[in-house]
């Protein structure tokens, strides 16, 4: 508004999947749960699986359909993103209630983000 370059925001998600899997038509497969974080800066998404344990790193710009993880290849920028996201993690889990829907849905509370 002042005529000065504006900075977005980082921008903090996260998606919980539950699949059902079928071995047979007459077999139901344990429930698969996916978790997922990411967080969206100047062009780069960060994504957390938690399941693995593992992030993955993509230039939206260059690479829109995030086939290229640039995780290893960049290392600062990874660390950066990393750290980001921890901050986002800290501040979600202050402020979400006891009671909220994950914690009613599978009864645990949340993995912590292994940040270096």
């Amino acid at each position: 508004m002042r005529g000065e370059p504006f900075q977005h925001p980082p921008v903090y998600g996260e998606h919980d999947l539950v699949e059902n899997s079928v071995a047979s038509p007459e077999k139901w497969i344990e429930p698969e749960r996916r978790k997922f974080m990411v967080i969206t800066q100047d062009g780069y998404k960060l994504i957390y699986n938690r399941n693995h344990y593992s992030f993955e790193l993509y230039d939206l710009k260059s690479d829109p359909k995030e086939l290229h993880n640039l995780f290893a290849q960049m290392p600062e920028k990874s660390t950066r993103m990393q750290r980001l996201l921890g901050r986002f993690v800290d501040i979600v889990s202050v402020l979400r209630p006891a009671d909220a829907d994950e914690q009613k849905q599978f009864g645990g509370a949340d993995d912590d983000v292994v940040v270096k």
